[in-house]
Formats: structure tokens, sequence, C-alpha cells
């Protein structure tokens, strides 16, 4: 359980924040693009009409 802890504190010390950029360590991510805000979002939805489709699909298969 320490151990897990102690990666956790790692990863936490790891991120760095200036003026809206976050670094990851394995990525940077500019947090104030209102563009990449959008843009994710718009992700967000699709995934989740993608993962209702899904659903439907497997229920139907299911019900044969």
């Amino acid at each position: 359980m320490n151990e897990l802890f102690d990666d956790i504190v790692t990863n936490i010390n790891q991120i760095e924040k200036i003026e809206g950029i976050v670094n990851l360590g394995n990525g940077t991510i500019n947090i104030q693009s209102p563009e990449l805000i959008e843009s994710i979002l718009k992700n967000q939805e699709q995934i989740t009409k993608l993962i209702e489709l899904q659903r439907k699909l497997i229920g139907n298969l299911l019900k044969k």
C-alpha cells in the first residue's frame, strides 16, 4: 500500500503549473485554449453516443 502512495506522491510532484500550462511529464496541455476544451467536449459527447449505441446493440443481440 505504501508503494502505491509513494507512486502517487511522485506523480503529483512531477506536475508543473505555469500560466495555464500543465506538464505531466509525458505531454503538455494548454488548459486555457477554448478550442481544445470545445474539441474535448465534442469528443466526449461522441464517445457517450457510441457507448449508448453499443449498449443497445449488445442488448438486441442478447435478446436473439
